[in-house]
């Protein structure tokens, strides 16, 4: 499970190290990026989210697992009436994360990323109208 772990601790750092990402979420110091869910008690948007959607284990000889691929989502949102308000933001995460590679600090695995599919969606919650926009990433973590 330290994989997944360190995946998740990879996204975070690397989006928190977006200063162009963050000038659009909050700021450096502050960014608005949470893992699974915005908390209710954060009432300012634009934010990012990430989440794991999927991951496979890649065994060894003698049952010892040798790498995950693991399928995560990264998008930002924004009550907006137009997707003006989220596709900067989805830039500046595929430019983040895209084709981009880096070391786990938790178990010290390489980690490549690439983007395999783009996504947008809206969706009306009491009557405000949200904006979601971003990408589905694949993460491999393992020895290379």
């Amino acid at each position: 499970m330290s994989e997944t772990n360190a995946v998740a601790e990879w996204l975070y750092t690397t989006l928190k190290a977006g200063t162009a990402l963050c000038a659009y979420i909050g700021g450096t110091a502050n960014p608005r990026i949470f893992e699974d869910f915005c908390p209710g008690t954060v009432t300012t948007r634009p934010c990012v989210i990430f989440q794991m959607v999927d991951a496979a284990d890649v065994m060894a000889v003698g049952g010892n697992r040798a790498t995950t691929d693991q399928e995560w989502f990264v998008y930002a949102v924004a009550a907006a009436e137009t997707y003006n308000a989220v596709a900067p933001i989805a830039d500046a995460i595929d430019t983040l994360l895209h084709d981009k590679q880096g070391t786990a600090t938790v178990n010290g695995a390489t980690l490549i990323c690439t983007r395999s599919e783009s996504m947008r969606y809206t969706t009306i919650e009491e009557g405000k109208v949200w904006k979601y926009m971003g990408g589905y990433y694949h993460i491999f973590a393992g020895s290379t």
